[in-house]
């Protein structure tokens, strides 16, 4: 007896699941044959081969079944595989589209159910995902007031898209009046379900704009973020900030004895040792930290 198609398909997304990506690579190739090549299944054979590491086979067969023609969502996918070749210039001509607005975000949607789930990798979001990934292809190409525009559009599409607002702000691509005032500007009443959860995501980007400029401001934290890693981050930045660095230290002991290797934490941890170095003889300490910060980054690396 022949498999049957949904068979193949729950395969591939209990191989998905359980980061089994070889197997999901290796179903989803059955998939495709028993559907004789519908587009869902061609598309998730190429989120598996992204998800396992074969950027170029995954954007090959995207190109060579006509999808990246005709599916936008599959268009971003194959970018985001010659994005993660470093292949920018490739990224903009395959993403070189006029900004989605609201008609064309309804194609989207109808994109997304054609092909069918796309929740693993995608989402209806796609729109400012691809403006993000355009905005990372120019910053690469040193295209500062581009990637600007396009992260800034990222945002506009998706007020939850934060690593937009995370290159904003790191890059240094907006002064602090003009972030604040950006941040002003976006719809977080018209995209978040309710004033608790906008409230949230506003207290999360201002805090962090807050610390950026150095002008600090009293923010009472949302209950339900009282038990975030980078909530603790940012109060224990403010300690740093602030050359205090006896309660920045206390904070940053309790983030890493939950994540030993936060990046931002161990980084403001060091900082504070080697301040208290004088004082405390605190140094081996801080270089063994160090150490293992640079362990971490080079094994991340291979």
């Amino acid at each position: 007896r022949s498999m049957k198609l949904e068979r193949a398909r729950v395969l591939v997304q209990d191989s998905l699941e359980r980061h089994l990506y070889e197997n999901a690579v290796f179903w989803a190739d059955k998939a495709v044959s028993v559907s004789r090549g519908a587009a869902h299944d061609v598309f998730v054979l190429a989120q598996a081969l992204f998800l396992g590491g074969h950027y170029r086979r995954a954007a090959q067969w995207l190109s060579s079944n006509g999808l990246i023609q005709s599916h936008l969502v599959c268009r971003y996918l194959a970018a985001k595989c010659h994005a993660q070749c470093a292949e920018w210039k490739r990224v903009i001509d395959l993403l070189d589209i006029p900004a989605v607005a609201n008609a064309d975000a309804e194609l989207t949607r109808k994109e997304l159910s054609d092909i069918g789930d796309t929740s693993l990798i995608l989402s209806t979001a796609v729109d400012s995902a691809i403006c993000y990934l355009r905005g990372t292809a120019c910053q690469a190409l040193e295209k500062r007031a581009y990637a600007r525009k396009n992260y800034k559009e990222a945002l506009r599409h998706d007020v939850f898209c934060y690593e937009a607002f995370n290159s904003l702000i790191s890059h240094h691509l907006l002064t602090p009046q003009e972030a604040r005032e950006f941040l002003d500007s976006l719809p977080f009443d018209e995209q978040c379900s309710d004033s608790e959860e906008g409230d949230s995501v506003k207290f999360l980007y201002y805090s962090q704009l807050d610390v950026k400029s150095q002008d600090f401001q009293e923010r009472d934290v949302p209950a339900l973020l009282e038990q975030s890693l980078d909530v603790a981050v940012v109060a224990m930045e403010q300690h740093y900030v602030n050359w205090d660095h006896d309660a920045a230290v206390q904070i940053s002991k309790q983030i890493l004895k939950q994540d030993p290797y936060h990046p931002q934490c161990l980084l403001l941890h060091i900082g504070c040792l080697v301040a208290q170095e004088e004082t405390n003889g605190t140094y081996p300490t801080a270089t063994i930290h160090l150490m293992s910060l640079i362990i971490q980054c080079v094994v991340g690396f291979l």
